[in-house]
């Protein structure tokens, strides 16, 4: 029997700004998370799959056009896995400060919106994201570490593992 597995990487930031960050407000009618906020970013280009980093950039210039020169400290901090529908999903998520003050612009469907930590928990979010924001705002926020992230479940909820990513 041959398995046919595929990878998915996407290269995604939470981009702060006086405590919040920003997440786009993606159209009920899309395919693909209708409804949900989700980090700026998005799936990682053929020619950028050993430069996350350069996809991160591309992406969060595509969707609000913030410039790299904007964003303050802008580094890798988690790299999340989780298998879905036979896919393996990995997310370069970064995080940086965005120094701009102007108005960002929105796409055609999707909306910008600014969020605290606490204003997601009842909103439609993803459970690797609302991990993410949490985890940094309580721990990670106070080092240089980068973490990686498996997401699981355990006694039928979901949960997230992490440890630091280490030269070894």
């Amino acid at each position: 029997m041959e398995m046919k597995m595929k990878i998915r990487q996407m290269a995604v930031a939470l981009l702060y700004k006086n405590g919040k960050v920003l997440f786009v407000q993606r159209d009920e009618h899309r395919t693909l998370l209708p409804g949900y906020l989700v980090p700026v970013g998005g799936h990682i280009e053929p020619g950028e799959l050993n430069e996350p980093a350069q996809a991160c950039v591309r992406e969060i210039y595509e969707e609000t056009g913030i410039r790299e020169e904007e964003i303050d400290g802008l580094r890798l901090k988690y790299i999340i896995y989780r298998m879905k529908d036979e896919e393996v999903r990995v997310q370069y998520m970064f995080v940086g400060d965005v120094l701009t003050d102007r108005k960002l612009v929105n796409s055609d469907d999707e909306e910008l919106v600014w969020l605290s930590s606490n204003e997601l928990q009842n909103k439609k979010v993803t459970y690797a994201c609302y991990s993410a924001v949490r985890h940094f705002e309580e721990l990670g926020i106070q080092d240089d570490e980068i973490y990686l992230g498996t997401m699981n479940r355990l006694d039928g909820e979901l949960h997230m593992s992490w440890a630091m990513l280490q030269d070894g």
